[in-house]
């Protein structure tokens, strides 16, 4: 695809990571307005798009320029659907340097003819369409995994049990059952502990201190052992972690509200819950979902909790 047949609304493959280019050549500025939606997974940005172009030589020499104009995307796991708002036809031939002979029309396509200020209307308004249709199917997402959480009656009788084999995760409340999940659990190299625990620290916006991936976060951090703890993350199928577990947002949000400092803790090879309750145990698989963008994983807009209330009433 060359820069010439780029037009709005194309659907392109990206990079999962800004600054995003794309394949003609486009490319979105990193410092963008994100917006998060529901479900999970999927973004809305509001910035700028910007691209260089070579234009006719002068005095021998040849040159270019860059121009920028408003975009909106949707990103939604590896793909993102760009709506690109060019810029009016003086802005171009200003940005170009064209004659009134020279019409820069021709390399970009249709023009749209707005003042700055309904172009920006038009872009605030498909923003907010597309935050409307946050559920729409653009592609492979987990937003379509929900946990349900029951509020306890005395918090200070709610467990937490861990079966390592099935990786299955139980919260309750004497008998009663508050939350049956899967999580992702460390491997044979580097095993989560087992024996029993108390949660001694919660910390909600908690971050990967060293490297590699320093700042990468762990929210919903409840450790139960120095250094180990719950905390959200990509769920795989089998062991996967070096000793955490990890939980989907869902999840992990939902264990943070149930538990406190000093909720017991007890992780086995097996629970007898494993018998009695895994088959409550919605089974998920994100082992082939590519990260978030880095930008949106660094803003403090990663830690917003899902939405809904977290624990219901039963």
């Amino acid at each position: 695809m060359t820069n010439g047949e780029w037009r709005m609304g194309t659907e392109i493959l990206m990079s999962n990571s800004p600054p995003f280019v794309t394949s003609s050549g486009f490319g979105i500025h990193s410092s963008l307005v994100i917006f998060p939606l529901q479900p999970p997974g999927m973004m809305i940005f509001i910035g700028l798009c910007s691209s260089r172009r070579s234009r006719r030589p002068q005095a021998g020499r040849a040159s270019s320029f860059a121009r920028s104009s408003p975009v909106v995307a949707v990103w939604k796991s590896q793909w993102l659907i760009l709506w690109r708002f060019p810029e009016t036809s003086s802005q171009a031939r200003r940005a170009s340097g064209s004659s009134a002979g020279e019409s820069f029309d021709n390399l970009h396509g249709p023009v749209l003819h707005t003042s700055p200020m309904k172009k920006l209307l038009s872009v605030l308004s498909l923003a907010v369409a597309l935050a409307l249709c946050g559920g729409c199917a653009i592609g492979p997402s987990r937003g379509s995994y929900k946990v349900t959480a029951f509020k306890p009656h005395n918090p200070n009788n709610v467990r937490v049990k861990v079966s390592t084999s099935t990786q299955h995760i139980y919260v309750l409340e004497g008998d009663r059952l508050l939350m049956a999940i899967q999580g992702c659990v460390g491997t044979a190299q580097d095993p989560t502990p087992a024996g029993n625990f108390t949660i001694n620290n919660k910390v909600k916006t908690k971050r990967r201190i060293s490297q590699p991936d320093a700042g990468y976060p762990m929210a919903y951090w409840c450790e139960f052992k120095t250094a180990y703890g719950f905390h959200e993350g990509f769920v795989h199928p089998h062991p996967r972690t070096h000793g955490c577990i990890r939980l989907h947002k869902e999840a992990a949000a939902r264990l943070f509200a149930l538990v406190k400092i000093g909720t017991p803790v007890n992780i086995s090879r097996s629970q007898p819950e494993d018998s009695q309750y895994g088959h409550f145990v919605r089974k998920l698989d994100e082992s082939r979902d590519p990260n978030p963008p880095r930008a949106f994983m660094m803003s403090p807009a990663w830690f917003r909790d899902p939405a809904g209330p977290l624990l219901i009433e039963g």
